[in-house]
Formats: structure tokens, sequence, C-alpha cells
């Protein structure tokens, strides 16, 4: 967990929590968009930006026991994991601390939204080597879709809620630094793609 003095504001609705920065070798290769999106150079027109340190935790489904009340009736309770909670109160902090008291963010939005993993332990020098330049990219979990899941922590704080997001970008690599970089700014017209698949 990130502690609020280990906050570090950047400016411009940028936080960061602890030592983030992208290395050398990071920034070459494969790396380098969501490197970029690490550095903060992703654009002029982002919103928020902000690091979360460490292993990233894939969202644990909700979990359901059965509960006997004291008069013999019984119910279905449904909770959150443990690991879950906390995994999205660190995030909820580093946010809440980005928007700086600010409203929640309206319209249409576009997250971006990079995973670095730690590289096995097991791997020889070079094969590390390939890993931080982005020549072996990390297809192991969590789930590219799993780790977005968690930005449902964001809701009330970054946007009113999660549906605002029309575009998504996710990247996974290897870092020796283990940490989550999200970025959220307005979404742009469409260009890319229409509505008829043109």
């Amino acid at each position: 967990m990130v502690a609020s003095s280990a906050l570090k504001n950047v400016g411009n609705g940028m936080v960061e929590a602890g030592h983030a920065s992208p290395s050398t070798a990071e920034r070459s290769c494969g790396s380098r968009r969501a490197a970029d999106l690490d550095a903060g150079t992703g654009g002029r027109d982002a919103i928020i930006r902000f690091v979360v340190p460490g292993l990233p935790k894939s969202k644990l489904r909700a979990r359901h026991r059965v509960v006997n009340t004291k008069d013999g009736r019984q119910f279905v309770s449904t909770y959150t994991p443990p690991a879950t909670r906390t995994e999205e109160g660190v995030i909820r902090m580093v946010a809440a601390e980005a928007m700086a008291g600010r409203a929640p963010l309206a319209g249409p939005l576009e997250l971006k939204f990079a995973i670095w993993l730690p590289i096995p332990q097991s791997w020889s020098n070079k094969k590390r080597a390939a890993a931080l330049a982005g020549a072996i990219l990390p297809t192991t979990k969590p789930d590219w879709d799993n780790g977005g899941k968690i930005t449902d922590s964001l809701n009330g704080i970054v946007w009113n809620d999660d549906s605002q997001v029309t575009d998504a970008h996710v990247w996974k690599r290897y870092s020796d630094r283990p940490r989550v970089v999200i970025e959220i700014r307005t979404a742009a017209p469409p260009g890319l793609l229409s509505p008829n698949g043109n």
C-alpha cells in the first residue's frame, strides 16, 4: 500500500507514487508507446495521469457465502475479496490525490492503462535485457481486461461512472520496477473508425 506522504504531485493533474520513471531499455523497441505513457509524454491533452507502484493484481471475482440467521433463516451474501478491496483502496487514494479536489470528469473519456510486470528471476541476463527492450512481451496473468477492471474503483473520483470510457488502450510490458500507469483524457472525435466499418 502507498502512504499519502509517498505521493508526489508533478503538476497538471499528474501524480506519481514512488519512483516510476522508465528505464532507457524500456523506452526502446516495442515498449516505446508504453514508456511514453509512463513518462507522461502521451500527449498535451492528458487530463489526469497517475502511477501505482508494485505488482499489479487482477480484480478477483465477487465471492458468495451462505449465512444462517439466529431464527434459522438462510440467505446468500456477496462480498468483495479483501485483496481486491486493498488494491482498489490504493488506486482510489492515488487517483484522489491526482484529482486534487476536482469534481469527477464528465463526457466521453479515453483510458490508457500500462501494466509493467516483473521479469521472472529465472531468466538469463540476455533474455532479461530483451524483455526490458520490449522484444519479449508478457503473456501471463493478469489478463489485459481483468487488469483494466480494477478501474471500477475510479467511479465517483476520476469519472462519474466507467461507462464514460469510450476508448481504451492497454499495454503489458516487463520492467524491473513493476507498476501500473493510468492516464485519462477527453476522448477524441471519431475518425479512425466509423460506424459502417470503413
